[in-house]
């Protein structure tokens, strides 16, 4: 062999290296962040209570009780809407708020700000006594288990955040900073406090983050 095949052969062993060099060290291009809020497809019992047992079926029977829905927690006695843990399986194929119509988070005043087009799609009907579950996904990986419940016909939640309504400012004493948005509280609701019953979102770090990586944090 030649000297001039050898030559030929370093140089093209040189630019393969050099080329994986370049290829190995191109960064990633990671997804754009996506907050949205999803419904479920089904509904997912409250990991905090268990179904009835019979004694209990057998006395709300003979009350003419309907006991359905109805589940025991041992903190909150009969309940119904508990806290819960949805998985990515249980959401809808497309999602109920989209990341364009999400704002961001007010974390000082614990409100998810949106755009006027949300409204509307929050306050739709839901099945008498059941509150309404809903996730907060991050590119689609459940940050936040919630409720949206109805002060007059569904029963109590358990331990676990919630809303009533967008616009919400019940027993507040000044104006909305926002047009539109909905302010998370925590359950129980049983309790008489509950109106200050705040979750701290901000110490929840996959929450926080979440909205940081987004750029959506609107306060803090």
């Amino acid at each position: 062999m030649s000297f001039r095949y050898f030559y030929i052969m370093r140089i093209l062993s040189f630019l393969f290296v050099f080329i994986l060099g370049i290829s190995c060290t191109e960064k990633v291009k990671e997804p754009k962040p996506l907050i949205e809020i999803y419904e479920l497809n089904k509904w997912v019992e409250s990991y905090e209570s268990v179904p009835l047992d019979s004694a209990m079926v057998q006395a709300f029977e003979a009350n003419q009780t309907d006991t359905t829905d109805y589940r025991y927690s041992e903190r909150y006695g009969l309940l119904i809407n508990g806290a819960f843990k949805a998985s990515v399986k249980d959401l809808k194929e497309k999602p109920l708020i989209t990341n364009k119509q999400i704002r961001g988070y007010d974390f000082s005043s614990n409100s998810i700000v949106l755009d006027s087009t949300a409204t509307t799609k929050l306050n739709t009907d839901f099945k008498y006594r059941r509150a309404k579950q809903l996730v907060l996904t991050y590119n689609k990986n459940i940050i936040l288990n919630f409720y949206k419940f109805r002060l007059i016909s569904s029963d109590e939640v358990g331990n676990a955040p919630f809303f009533f309504q967008t616009n919400d400012i019940f027993l507040e004493e000044d104006n909305p900073t926002y047009k539109h948005f909905i302010k998370l509280r925590h359950g129980p609701f049983r309790d008489n406090d509950w109106v200050n019953n705040i979750p701290d979102l901000k110490q929840d770090t996959a929450f926080y983050n979440a909205f940081k990586r987004a750029g959506k944090i609107i306060a803090e």
